[in-house]
């Protein structure tokens, strides 16, 4: 029994050498890796201070018209929080909390978001690299497998066909993940009254709602019509009733671009 322990007691810790070898071996130099955080951190601070010709001098030759050619983010912080490496320490992806802002209803509202950028090693120096497979939608980035069908139901992916038609079809096959605080507005039908409900976007990019109501729009009505909804983000809408003549019951639509989907909210009476 007691050479049975010493032999297991033995194996673990040469289990235990092994493992802890593997992912020695599984991390890169660490001025490999110093060298990716301050050139990552050198991108998000000259993107931040929109400091754009510094920025392209760390972009990959092959992305370069890219960003050129791109809309830039407005940062007013960041912090890289993140990076995991490919196998042979070629490429990396760093990811970083960032408060960007976003236009909502003519004013600048901040958001606190992870980024993702992928940074490859080029003539032993990391460069900027955007991947031409890489989706950029609301819902964030997805790898584009050009091996599969473009209806393949496993992932969102672009159609063949870019037409208006084809592109809203697809768009009708993904599911929105937003909601609103209630699913319905309750009044008394003789006092004018405000109530406010909020929308919560569950995306992971911003989209735009337009509100309006189906019904009654003289005694009811929505404020503001439209709005920017960032990531993750919550925006509040005051429905207004003031009774006029006689007022039926109504339905508060929330548009939501640019998927072709409604949420509906019913606004009616107390008995």
């Amino acid at each position: 029994m007691r050479v049975r322990k010493v032999c297991v007691t033995a194996f673990a810790c040469l289990l235990g050498a092994g493992l802890a070898l593997a992912q020695e071996r599984s991390a890169p130099a660490p001025e490999v890796d110093q060298a990716l955080r301050d050139r990552a951190a050198q991108f998000l601070q000259f993107t931040m201070d929109r400091a754009y010709r510094k920025a392209y001098d760390l972009v990959a030759e092959d992305t370069k018209d890219w960003y050129l050619d791109s809309g830039k983010p407005r940062y007013t912080k960041f912090k890289i929080e993140d990076v995991e490496y490919a196998p042979d320490f070629q490429q990396a992806t760093v990811k970083a909390r960032v408060t960007e802002m976003f236009a909502m209803n003519g004013h600048d509202v901040p958001a606190e978001v992870v980024v993702s950028d992928i940074w490859k090693m080029v003539d032993g120096k990391w460069m900027w690299y955007h991947d031409p497979d890489v989706i950029n939608t609301v819902f964030g980035d997805f790898k584009f497998d050009r091996s599969k069908a473009p209806e393949a139901p496993s992932s969102p992916s672009l159609p063949k066909d870019l037409s208006p038609e084809a592109t809203e079809a697809a768009a009708k096959k993904i599911q929105v993940p937003t909601s609103v605080s209630k699913k319905e507005l309750v009044f008394d039908r003789t006092k004018a009254a405000d109530e406010e409900i909020v929308f919560h976007n569950g995306l992971a990019g911003v989209i735009q709602l337009n509100v309006d109501i189906v019904g009654d729009y003289d005694s009811f009505h929505v404020q503001p019509a439209s709005a920017s909804v960032p990531p993750d983000g919550d925006f509040t809408f005051k429905v207004s009733f003031k009774p006029i003549g006689n007022p039926a019951a109504s339905t508060l639509r929330f548009s939501i671009a640019p998927f072709n989907r409604a949420l509906r909210v019913a606004l009616g009476f107390a008995q």
